[in-house]
């Protein structure tokens, strides 16, 4: 499982190479890893989720506007960051191109994207 060739079989499972002259590309085992894929994914995502609840929920009580206003989401951002990393890159991945990272060096995404974030989530 630690093998440096692993990544490469699976790569050729999930699209195996055409055969030499033919234009048929087999399915091998696409479906099985793509479903396998979707699965592991919001199993990791529900995990992250659940660390993130304490963060992320007041109760009735303390829910006012006061309170809100005073949310810093830039403070919150490593700890997102940090406790769901898997959660911080697919929305990453999903709100900001690799065409706007070239274009945008002088730019930090990172606060824009979480404001997009709630915005979508809540």
């Amino acid at each position: 499982m630690v093998s440096d060739e692993l990544p490469g079989i699976l790569a050729h499972w999930h699209r195996p190479p055409r055969s030499h002259g033919q234009g048929i590309r087999t399915k091998a085992a696409r479906k099985a890893l793509n479903d396998w894929a979707l699965e592991t994914i919001c199993e990791t995502l529900d995990d992250e989720l659940s660390i993130l609840k304490p963060t992320m929920s007041l109760s009735q009580q303390d829910l006012s506007e006061e309170v809100l206003l005073a949310i810093s989401w830039k403070e919150m951002i490593p700890e997102v960051k940090s406790k769901a990393p898997m959660l911080w890159k697919l929305f990453r991945y999903t709100l900001y191109t690799a065409r706007q990272e070239q274009r945008n060096q002088l730019k930090d995404p990172d606060a824009v994207q979480f404001n997009d974030i709630l915005f979508w989530c809540f």
